[in-house]
């Protein structure tokens, strides 16, 4: 969990210096940052019992396109 954390803090600052510098969101930042945050909620649930669905990599990776 701490791992994903980490990881879309990166993001999130990127997409940040990304915004600033060209005025403009990476779009494969964005794919990546949802799918990231769906594999983060399916890791939570999954912890707090509130979901039997296996996150990653016992089950598919999220789909962050569909929006």
């Amino acid at each position: 969990i701490y791992a994903a954390v980490f990881l879309l803090f990166f993001v999130g600052v990127f997409q940040f210096v990304m915004n600033l510098l060209m005025n403009k969101s990476n779009k494969h930042l964005l794919v990546f940052g949802h799918s990231l945050s769906l594999y983060y909620h399916d890791m939570i649930q999954y912890v707090t019992y509130n979901s039997a669905r296996k996150p990653f990599p016992f089950s598919p990776w999220p789909n962050g396109s569909d929006k």
